[in-house]
């Protein structure tokens, strides 16, 4: 009886340690092919801040873009460069977070929570986390599996804070300047006419590029973003615009490598 029951004692420890492979990521590997991205975006959502730059944005080379938030007009993102070890050590450290499986995380009773999207792509999928308040853990509305799920998410998108600290040897090079070649310009008019406003340099922001559901989108290159960029170098976010007749919040998004043109934001 005892050797049947160590037995069965070792069939159910084998099934145990089977039951969840540890699961490998194949990301893409061109400099424009988006690996992983990370989205941040606060619980009440000002006009403009579907644009924001996202926390994180790495691609199949190891080009990392990382957000550095400011009250300056326009985003000063900055990139970092991983080799390909440090590459497949975000990747599966995402993988180990259960970021390459569709989980339910639960949604806690908070109000104006803020909402983490995280994007991880592997071989054809694109696997994308949407997560509600995710620094909510303790909540009674959420279960023990969506606390523990939330639980490895927030841990993994907090190691972002310190890459030296995490990725240490991994990364190559130092930070720099994200220099982009195309900007996108989201324009809201705005009441009442009256107020102040900065002047724009460009075509009336009433008429200029596209409308989508929160405004009017433009991308500019060239001439005409160095002078929209020389015009809102000492610009806050906050303040608004002047342009033909009418007054404007703008917002300024250059685009990342795999956007192309308002339709990607």
């Amino acid at each position: 009886m005892r050797k049947i029951g160590a037995l069965l004692g070792l069939l159910f420890l084998l099934a145990s340690c089977t039951a969840a492979p540890n699961q490998d990521t194949d990301p893409p590997a061109g400099s424009e092919q988006l690996a992983l991205r990370i989205q941040e975006f606060p619980g009440l959502m000002p006009p403009g801040v579907k644009f924001a730059v996202p926390k994180v944005s790495l691609y199949g080379t190891g080009r990392m873009i990382l957000d550095v938030p400011g009250s300056s007009a326009m985003p000063a993102p900055i990139e970092r460069s991983l080799s390909p070890q440090g590459i497949r050590k975000v990747l599966q450290a995402a993988a180990d977070a259960g970021l390459l499986s569709r989980r339910e995380y639960g949604t806690p009773r908070v109000g104006d929570a803020g909402v983490t999207i995280v994007t991880l792509v592997s071989g054809a999928e694109q696997y994308v986390s949407r997560i509600v308040g995710l620094g909510v853990i303790e909540d009674e509305s959420l279960t023990a599996e969506e606390r523990a799920a939330r639980e490895k998410v927030r841990a993994f998108v907090a190691r972002f804070a310190d890459l030296d600290k995490w990725l240490a040897g991994d990364l190559v090079g130092q930070s720099r300047p994200y220099s982009h070649k195309l900007l996108a310009v989201y324009a809201l008019p705005q009441e009442p006419v009256t107020a102040a406003g900065r002047q724009w340099p460009l075509a009336d922001l009433a008429t200029a590029g596209d409308i989508n559901d929160f405004g009017r989108c433009q991308i500019l290159s060239g001439d005409q973003m160095r002078d929209v960029t020389a015009a809102a170098a000492t610009a806050t976010r906050q303040e608004f615009w002047r342009s033909g007749e009418g007054i404007f919040h703008v917002a300024f998004r250059p685009l990342l490598p795999d956007e192309k043109d308002c339709t990607s934001l």
